[in-house]
Protein backbone atom coordinates (compact mmCIF):
# COMPACT_ATOMS: atom_id res chain seq x y z
CA UNK A 1 0.00 0.00 0.00
CA UNK A 2 2.85 2.12 0.99
CA UNK A 3 3.94 1.71 -2.47
CA UNK A 4 0.91 2.66 -4.52
CA UNK A 5 0.48 6.00 -2.53
CA UNK A 6 4.53 6.91 -3.08
CA UNK A 7 3.71 6.00 -6.49
CA UNK A 8 0.56 8.17 -6.77
CA UNK A 9 1.90 11.14 -5.22
CA UNK A 10 4.71 10.93 -7.73
CA UNK A 11 2.59 11.02 -10.49
CA UNK A 12 0.47 14.24 -8.96
CA UNK A 13 3.75 15.75 -8.97
CA UNK A 14 5.31 15.00 -12.70
CA UNK A 15 1.26 16.48 -13.81
CA UNK A 16 2.23 19.50 -11.63
CA UNK A 17 5.53 19.96 -13.03
CA UNK A 18 4.71 19.09 -16.55
CA UNK A 19 1.75 21.53 -16.47
CA UNK A 20 4.14 23.97 -14.91
CA UNK A 21 6.32 23.85 -17.67
CA UNK A 22 3.52 24.17 -20.41
CA UNK A 23 2.66 27.25 -18.47
CA UNK A 24 6.12 28.78 -19.17
CA UNK A 25 6.88 27.61 -22.57
CA UNK A 26 3.43 29.37 -23.51
CA UNK A 27 4.91 32.87 -22.05
CA UNK A 28 3.51 32.58 -18.13
CA UNK A 29 6.06 34.11 -16.30
CA UNK A 30 5.01 37.28 -14.98
CA UNK A 31 5.60 36.36 -11.55
CA UNK A 32 8.97 35.45 -11.69
CA UNK A 33 9.94 38.91 -12.91
CA UNK A 34 9.34 40.53 -9.30
CA UNK A 35 9.63 37.44 -7.10
CA UNK A 36 11.68 38.57 -4.35
CA UNK A 37 9.69 42.06 -3.59
CA UNK A 38 9.00 42.74 -0.11
CA UNK A 39 11.53 39.71 1.10
CA UNK A 40 12.48 40.15 4.35
CA UNK A 41 16.70 40.81 4.44
CA UNK A 42 16.91 39.78 7.83
CA UNK A 43 18.85 36.98 8.77
CA UNK A 44 16.99 35.56 11.84
CA UNK A 45 13.59 36.11 9.65
CA UNK A 46 15.73 33.62 7.52
CA UNK A 47 15.05 30.92 10.14
CA UNK A 48 11.33 31.54 10.82
CA UNK A 49 10.89 31.21 6.99
CA UNK A 50 13.00 28.04 7.08
CA UNK A 51 10.78 26.58 10.17
CA UNK A 52 7.50 26.81 7.47
CA UNK A 53 8.99 25.13 4.65
CA UNK A 54 11.70 22.88 6.28
CA UNK A 55 8.74 20.55 8.01
CA UNK A 56 7.32 19.38 4.31
CA UNK A 57 11.36 17.88 3.97
CA UNK A 58 10.94 16.08 7.54
CA UNK A 59 11.23 12.47 6.23
CA UNK A 60 14.55 13.20 5.43
CA UNK A 61 15.90 11.78 8.62
CA UNK A 62 13.15 8.77 9.05
CA UNK A 63 15.36 6.22 7.30
CA UNK A 64 17.79 6.45 10.70
CA UNK A 65 14.92 5.20 12.79
CA UNK A 66 14.32 1.67 10.90
CA UNK A 67 18.31 1.14 9.97
CA UNK A 68 18.12 -1.94 11.99
CA UNK A 69 16.14 -3.10 9.55
CA UNK A 70 17.58 -1.70 6.25
CA UNK A 71 18.95 -4.56 4.46
CA UNK A 72 23.30 -4.25 4.19
CA UNK A 73 22.96 -0.52 5.69
CA UNK A 74 26.71 -0.03 5.10
CA UNK A 75 26.17 0.35 1.13
CA UNK A 76 22.31 1.20 0.58
CA UNK A 77 21.98 3.87 3.54
CA UNK A 78 24.46 6.24 1.93
CA UNK A 79 22.87 5.71 -1.57
CA UNK A 80 19.38 6.08 0.02
CA UNK A 81 20.66 9.48 1.37
CA UNK A 82 22.32 10.61 -1.49
CA UNK A 83 19.67 9.39 -4.23
CA UNK A 84 16.42 10.63 -2.15
CA UNK A 85 17.37 13.89 -0.97
CA UNK A 86 18.21 15.55 -3.76
CA UNK A 87 15.76 13.87 -5.63
CA UNK A 88 12.78 14.88 -3.39
CA UNK A 89 14.18 18.63 -3.15
CA UNK A 90 14.52 19.32 -6.54
CA UNK A 91 11.10 17.51 -7.30
CA UNK A 92 9.48 20.35 -4.44
CA UNK A 93 11.13 23.14 -6.22
CA UNK A 94 9.83 22.23 -9.60
CA UNK A 95 6.37 21.75 -7.91
CA UNK A 96 7.02 25.58 -6.17
CA UNK A 97 8.30 26.97 -9.68
CA UNK A 98 4.75 25.37 -11.29
CA UNK A 99 2.57 26.90 -8.45
CA UNK A 100 4.21 30.37 -9.95
CA UNK A 101 3.39 30.19 -13.38
CA UNK A 102 -0.20 30.71 -12.81
CA UNK A 103 -0.41 31.95 -9.23
CA UNK A 104 0.97 35.20 -7.78
CA UNK A 105 2.96 35.71 -4.35
CA UNK A 106 -0.21 37.11 -2.96
CA UNK A 107 -2.48 34.12 -4.75
CA UNK A 108 -0.33 31.68 -3.35
CA UNK A 109 -0.51 33.10 0.14
CA UNK A 110 -4.43 33.73 0.48
CA UNK A 111 -5.10 30.08 -1.24
CA UNK A 112 -6.56 27.59 1.24
CA UNK A 113 -5.09 24.85 -0.84
CA UNK A 114 -2.43 25.64 -3.65
CA UNK A 115 -2.16 22.56 -5.51
CA UNK A 116 -6.34 22.52 -5.85
CA UNK A 117 -5.62 25.94 -6.79
CA UNK A 118 -3.08 25.14 -9.38
CA UNK A 119 -4.91 22.37 -11.06
CA UNK A 120 -8.67 24.12 -11.38
CA UNK A 121 -6.76 26.70 -13.77
CA UNK A 122 -4.28 23.91 -15.26
CA UNK A 123 -6.40 20.64 -15.28
CA UNK A 124 -9.72 22.31 -16.00
CA UNK A 125 -12.20 18.94 -16.00
CA UNK A 126 -9.86 17.04 -14.85
CA UNK A 127 -8.50 19.01 -11.82
CA UNK A 128 -9.80 16.36 -9.52
CA UNK A 129 -6.91 14.28 -9.79
CA UNK A 130 -5.06 17.01 -7.28
CA UNK A 131 -7.17 16.34 -4.23
CA UNK A 132 -7.30 13.04 -4.61
CA UNK A 133 -3.33 12.38 -4.88
CA UNK A 134 -2.79 14.97 -2.28
CA UNK A 135 -5.29 12.74 -0.34
CA UNK A 136 -2.89 9.46 -1.60
CA UNK A 137 0.16 11.52 -0.17
CA UNK A 138 -0.99 12.23 3.01
CA UNK A 139 -2.38 8.61 3.96
CA UNK A 140 1.40 8.10 2.54
CA UNK A 141 3.36 10.38 4.52
CA UNK A 142 1.18 9.27 7.69
CA UNK A 143 1.33 5.15 6.75
CA UNK A 144 5.09 6.07 6.55
CA UNK A 145 5.82 7.93 9.80
CA UNK A 146 3.74 5.75 11.83
CA UNK A 147 6.39 3.03 10.29
CA UNK A 148 9.20 5.00 11.32
CA UNK A 149 8.76 7.17 14.35
CA UNK A 150 7.07 4.14 16.20
CA UNK A 151 10.76 2.37 16.34
CA UNK A 152 12.13 5.11 18.04
CA UNK A 153 9.52 4.34 21.11
CA UNK A 154 10.15 1.07 20.66
CA UNK A 155 13.83 1.19 20.67
CA UNK A 156 13.88 3.28 23.58
CA UNK A 157 11.92 0.88 24.81
CA UNK A 158 14.28 -1.66 24.53
CA UNK A 159 17.17 -0.27 25.83
CA UNK A 160 15.20 0.70 29.03
CA UNK A 161 15.02 4.83 28.53
CA UNK A 162 11.44 4.15 28.07
CA UNK A 163 8.95 1.93 29.81
CA UNK A 164 9.34 -1.72 28.44
CA UNK A 165 6.37 -2.28 27.00
CA UNK A 166 6.87 -0.09 24.73
CA UNK A 167 9.57 -2.21 23.17
CA UNK A 168 7.29 -5.04 23.12
CA UNK A 169 6.16 -6.70 19.62
CA UNK A 170 2.65 -7.82 18.72
CA UNK A 171 2.62 -11.58 18.77
CA UNK A 172 0.58 -11.82 15.71
CA UNK A 173 2.25 -9.43 13.42
CA UNK A 174 5.50 -8.61 14.92
CA UNK A 175 5.15 -5.10 14.80
CA UNK A 176 5.73 -2.46 17.73
CA UNK A 177 2.02 -2.06 18.58
CA UNK A 178 2.88 -0.46 21.97
CA UNK A 179 4.97 2.32 20.62
CA UNK A 180 2.28 2.72 17.55
CA UNK A 181 -0.37 2.98 20.16
CA UNK A 182 1.45 5.46 22.15
CA UNK A 183 2.78 8.24 19.29
CA UNK A 184 -0.94 7.68 18.32
CA UNK A 185 -1.55 9.11 21.87
CA UNK A 186 0.94 11.60 21.75
CA UNK A 187 -1.01 12.80 18.14
CA UNK A 188 -4.11 12.92 19.44
CA UNK A 189 -2.96 15.13 22.84
CA UNK A 190 -1.62 17.50 20.58
CA UNK A 191 -4.43 18.57 17.99
CA UNK A 192 -7.17 18.36 20.59
CA UNK A 193 -6.62 21.99 22.50
CA UNK A 194 -8.52 24.80 20.78
CA UNK A 195 -5.19 26.98 20.28
CA UNK A 196 -3.88 23.80 18.43
CA UNK A 197 -3.31 25.24 14.53
CA UNK A 198 -0.85 24.52 12.01
CA UNK A 199 1.15 27.00 12.66
CA UNK A 200 1.19 26.82 16.14
CA UNK A 201 1.96 22.76 15.72
CA UNK A 202 4.95 23.84 13.52
CA UNK A 203 6.15 26.46 16.19
CA UNK A 204 6.61 23.41 18.58
CA UNK A 205 7.41 20.92 16.44
CA UNK A 206 10.23 22.67 14.39
CA UNK A 207 11.79 24.18 17.77
CA UNK A 208 11.81 21.29 19.25
CA UNK A 209 13.10 18.95 16.38
CA UNK A 210 16.08 21.50 15.77
CA UNK A 211 16.96 21.53 19.40
CA UNK A 212 16.95 17.73 19.00
CA UNK A 213 18.78 17.54 15.82
CA UNK A 214 21.38 20.32 17.59
CA UNK A 215 22.33 17.63 20.17
CA UNK A 216 22.42 14.56 18.43
CA UNK A 217 24.88 16.34 15.90
CA UNK A 218 26.98 17.56 18.72
CA UNK A 219 27.21 14.12 20.35
CA UNK A 220 28.15 12.83 17.14
CA UNK A 221 31.18 15.08 17.65
CA UNK A 222 31.68 14.10 20.98
CA UNK A 223 31.63 10.58 20.67
CA UNK A 224 33.87 10.72 17.93
CA UNK A 225 36.67 12.10 20.07
CA UNK A 226 35.60 10.33 23.28
CA UNK A 227 34.99 6.93 21.26
CA UNK A 228 37.08 6.78 18.51
CA UNK A 229 35.85 4.70 15.64
CA UNK A 230 38.34 1.79 16.04
CA UNK A 231 37.25 1.64 19.36
CA UNK A 232 33.55 1.28 18.85
CA UNK A 233 31.71 -0.90 16.33
CA UNK A 234 29.74 1.33 13.52
CA UNK A 235 27.72 0.47 10.57
CA UNK A 236 29.38 3.59 8.83
CA UNK A 237 31.31 6.36 9.72
CA UNK A 238 30.69 10.13 8.78
CA UNK A 239 32.90 12.69 7.67
CA UNK A 240 33.33 15.20 11.08
CA UNK A 241 32.82 18.85 8.88
CA UNK A 242 29.08 17.03 8.19
CA UNK A 243 27.92 16.95 11.81
CA UNK A 244 30.10 20.42 12.36
CA UNK A 245 28.23 22.24 9.60
CA UNK A 246 25.28 20.36 10.83
CA UNK A 247 25.34 21.52 14.68
CA UNK A 248 26.02 25.67 13.51
CA UNK A 249 22.81 25.45 11.25
CA UNK A 250 20.88 24.02 13.72
CA UNK A 251 21.89 26.08 16.90
CA UNK A 252 21.10 29.41 14.46
CA UNK A 253 18.13 27.64 13.78
CA UNK A 254 16.90 27.68 17.08
CA UNK A 255 18.40 31.05 18.51
CA UNK A 256 17.19 33.11 15.63
CA UNK A 257 13.41 32.80 15.81
CA UNK A 258 14.07 33.66 19.71
CA UNK A 259 15.20 36.75 18.20
CA UNK A 260 12.64 37.52 15.56
CA UNK A 261 9.77 36.25 17.08
CA UNK A 262 10.01 35.60 20.86
CA UNK A 263 6.88 33.14 21.68
CA UNK A 264 5.81 31.24 24.40
CA UNK A 265 5.97 28.32 22.24
CA UNK A 266 9.24 27.50 22.35
CA UNK A 267 9.35 28.23 26.37
CA UNK A 268 6.95 25.52 26.18
CA UNK A 269 8.62 23.17 23.29
CA UNK A 270 11.94 23.56 25.77
CA UNK A 271 9.93 22.69 28.84
CA UNK A 272 8.43 19.17 27.74
CA UNK A 273 11.91 18.53 26.10
CA UNK A 274 14.10 18.71 29.38
CA UNK A 275 10.93 18.03 31.43
CA UNK A 276 11.45 14.38 30.39
CA UNK A 277 14.55 14.52 32.81
CA UNK A 278 12.04 14.55 35.55
CA UNK A 279 11.18 11.17 34.52
CA UNK A 280 14.28 10.00 33.23
CA UNK A 281 16.82 10.68 35.95
CA UNK A 282 14.43 8.75 38.94
CA UNK A 283 13.04 5.95 36.70
CA UNK A 284 16.21 5.32 34.25
CA UNK A 285 18.98 6.65 36.27
CA UNK A 286 18.42 5.83 39.15
CA UNK A 287 16.20 2.57 38.19
CA UNK A 288 13.56 3.64 40.54
CA UNK A 289 10.10 1.51 40.59
CA UNK A 290 6.40 2.97 41.38
CA UNK A 291 5.09 1.72 44.24
CA UNK A 292 2.58 -1.06 45.12
CA UNK A 293 3.84 -2.78 41.88
CA UNK A 294 1.92 -0.13 39.14
CA UNK A 295 4.16 -0.73 36.73
CA UNK A 296 4.34 -4.49 36.58
CA UNK A 297 0.63 -4.48 36.47
CA UNK A 298 0.68 -2.22 33.36
CA UNK A 299 3.07 -4.52 31.51
CA UNK A 300 0.64 -7.48 32.20
CA UNK A 301 -2.26 -6.03 31.40
CA UNK A 302 -0.23 -4.79 28.10
CA UNK A 303 0.90 -8.32 27.15
CA UNK A 304 -2.95 -9.48 27.84
CA UNK A 305 -4.61 -7.24 25.90
CA UNK A 306 -2.81 -6.24 23.48
CA UNK A 307 -1.27 -9.70 23.18
CA UNK A 308 2.43 -8.46 22.77
CA UNK A 309 5.32 -9.77 24.47
CA UNK A 310 9.29 -8.96 25.10
CA UNK A 311 11.39 -9.76 21.56
CA UNK A 312 13.23 -11.53 23.86
CA UNK A 313 10.74 -13.95 25.11
CA UNK A 314 9.02 -13.67 21.70
CA UNK A 315 7.96 -17.05 19.71
CA UNK A 316 8.05 -16.71 16.02
CA UNK A 317 4.84 -18.40 14.76
CA UNK A 318 5.76 -21.12 12.07
CA UNK A 319 3.01 -22.54 9.39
Amino acid sequence: MQIIFTVVKLLLISAIVIGGFVEIANGNTENFENGFDGTNPSVSAWAVAIYNGMWSYEGWNQLNFVSQELVDPERNFPLVIIGGIPLVTLLYLLVNVSYFTVMSPSELLQSPAVATTFGAKVFGSFSWIVPVGVACSTLGSSNGNAFTSARLAYAAGGKGHFPRFLGYLSNERLTPLMAVIFNAVIGIVMVLPKSSNIKNLLDYFSFATWTLYALTFISIIIFRFRKPYCDVERKFKIWLPFPILAAAISLYLIIAPLIEEPSLAYLLATCIIFGGLLFYIPFVYLDWNLPFGIYNKIEIFCQKYFEVVPVSAQELKTE
